[in-house]
């Protein structure tokens, strides 16, 4: 690697201690979608 290295995003070590398990793209987006349909849901109540 070159150039400027201070000037990298180097923020995924901040994240990547919340990785408690690694499955499928596939059921880890639905299990998003339904997280938020859920959170829209509640939101949509008050």
């Amino acid at each position: 690697m070159a150039g400027d290295l201070e000037g990298l995003a180097l923020y995924a070590g901040q994240s990547v201690r919340l990785v408690h398990t690694i499955g499928p793209a596939a059921r880890i987006v639905e299990r998003i979608a339904a997280e938020a349909e859920a959170a829209l849901t509640r939101s949509s109540r008050i």
